[in-house]
């Protein structure tokens, strides 16, 4: 069998999806973030501007869903035309938030409780994200997809690569271990954010391609489960 799902060729892959889509990614996430952040950093502002946070919210959202259909032409050969990309990808975009707030949910309290549980809920909801944003289905259809694509010992190999980031994120908490002042928290966050804005512009293309790359290595371990043995 050939091994499409270990550490080695995700890496591979996503380093090859970044170096070809990192631009266009990072255009249109940057011509959200950076308005959404003057509104943010700005002291004096008329109180509807609150309003406005939900639509940057849904435009992410909506980029995201771009993003990994972008991505997936690295797997799957079709045409990407952004404008046309933005209308298509409308319909989809309510039932994309509403996953993705469930999804992070579920991952939150799976990582308060109990950090395997955490990685499995975040690992089968981005296969559920990327499948629906890919296809042409609905919604159910994505998560149904998802359980059936995790079967066969799918599940065990995927979930070893998922715990190869969340192993070090993990390190890097116990070392950095900075202690937060609940007093000072707000103006802590307002100081750093538009550093934590950089570096979402800059990681946020790499969490795409690397859940793109996920998604198409298990159809290709899959397909390889059903090749004849001879």
């Amino acid at each position: 069998m050939n091994g499409f799902l270990n550490i080695k060729k995700i890496i591979v892959d996503g380093v090859a999806l970044y170096r070809a889509h990192f631009l266009y990614i990072t255009v249109l996430l940057s011509a959200v973030m950076v308005p959404y952040t003057l509104i943010i950093k700005a002291e004096s502002l008329p109180s509807f501007f609150i309003l406005i946070i939900p639509v940057f919210i849904i435009v992410i959202m909506q980029i995201e869903i771009i993003s990994i259909r972008l991505v997936s032409t690295g797997y799957v050969e079709k045409n990407i035309i952004l404008i046309d990309e933005f209308k298509s990808s409308f319909k989809k975009v309510l039932p994309y938030t509403l996953l993705t707030l469930i999804s992070t949910l579920l991952v939150f309290m799976g990582m308060t409780f109990f950090i395997i549980p955490g990685i499995a809920a975040n690992l089968y909801f981005n296969l559920v994200k990327v499948d629906f944003s890919v296809s042409n289905g609905k919604l159910k259809d994505s998560v149904f997809a998802a359980f059936k694509m995790l079967k066969d010992g799918i599940f065990i190999k995927t979930l070893k690569i998922y715990l190869v980031p969340a192993v070090l994120q993990f390190l890097v908490a116990l070392i950095t271990n900075v202690e937060i002042n609940p007093a000072t928290i707000e103006q802590d966050l307002l100081k750093i954010y538009p550093y934590l804005v950089i570096a979402l512009i800059i990681l946020y293309p790499v969490t795409v391609c690397l859940k793109t790359a996920i998604y198409y290595n298990i159809i290709k371990e899959r397909m390889t489960l059903l090749e004849p043995a001879n």
